[in-house]
């Protein structure tokens, strides 16, 4: 329980993902962050490692999109880590990808792969603000 100011950390909240896995929502999030207008929720395609492939070490929400592989992570308390975990993440989720597509990392053909994109949201900061 919390009385206002302390942070519950062992607190799983998965709010934050079942918003953002719903591709309308997604694209609604992703249009703010880059002052863009896109309209077209179908051709962005959540690719999020679930629990089964990744035990420990996945993000919240991960996205595909205008060739852009973006990351968002929700976290209550600050975490000066999270760059390196981030990096990680980005990590998990292009071998995910790349392992769907059938990709040969091992070939004589130049792999492309998206452009990473990270965002981190602290619950904490935007309560104490509010």
């Amino acid at each position: 329980m919390s009385d206002g100011n302390t942070v519950l950390r062992n607190h799983k909240d998965t709010v934050f993902h079942d918003l953002f896995t719903d591709r309308r929502n997604a694209l609604s999030l992703y249009n703010a962050l880059n002052d863009a207008d896109y309209e077209d929720a179908d051709s962005l395609e959540i690719v999020t490692l679930s629990d089964a492939i990744y035990m420990h070490g996945k993000n919240d929400v991960s996205i595909l999109f205008q060739n852009q592989l973006t990351l968002w992570e929700h976290q209550s308390t600050l975490n000066y880590n999270m760059p390196l975990r981030g990096l990680i993440y980005f990590a998990h989720n292009m071998n995910g990808i790349l392992k769907s597509k059938g990709v040969n990392l091992y070939g004589k053909k130049i792999v492309k792969i998206p452009a990473p994109d990270y965002y981190v949201f602290y619950k904490e900061l935007l309560r104490n603000n509010f």
